[in-house]
């Protein structure tokens, strides 16, 4: 499974065009697809694994216990969450003293769905493109 996760996790730039090009460009539905994925990961109770196989930026920010206590802890007050579907797709790019983040491009797939008390819960899955070039886990949120 944890071959799955990092599959998932690092998505490669890959085509026919320069490593440049598709930085200005990442395909929107492969990161959905991915966020997709990654969120049942998560409602499967695969915190750990996910963690494991995230950018540095996201383990330098969120050590793993603390990750994975947040991520239980967002299953036991909502279970699994229902009707997901996603509701943005956004893109930036942090220039260096911008802000908390490190610098570098960062995508996001707000997902949208109900939790097991027919509340509205609102997931944020984030990814960074880190010095490889390949795009890799940078955050999860929910609100």
């Amino acid at each position: 499974m944890k071959t799955v996760i990092s599959a998932l996790i690092a998505i490669t730039l890959l085509g026919s065009a320069s490593a440049a090009a598709a930085q200005t460009a990442p395909n929107p539905t492969q990161f959905l697809d991915v966020a997709m994925q990654l969120a049942r990961a998560v409602d499967a109770n695969q915190a750990l694994q996910i963690w494991e196989s995230a950018s540095p930026v996201m383990k330098r920010a969120t050590p793993r216990d603390r990750f994975v206590a947040t991520v239980n802890q967002r299953l036991s007050l909502n279970g699994r969450i229902q009707g997901r579907d996603w509701s943005s797709i956004s893109r930036v790019k942090i220039p260096a003293g911008a802000s908390g983040l490190p610098a570098g491009e960062y995508l996001t797939v707000a997902l949208a769905g109900v939790n097991k008390n027919g509340v509205a819960i609102r997931e944020s899955i984030s990814f960074v493109l880190d010095g490889d070039k390949m795009w890799r886990l940078a955050g999860y949120a929910v609100q």
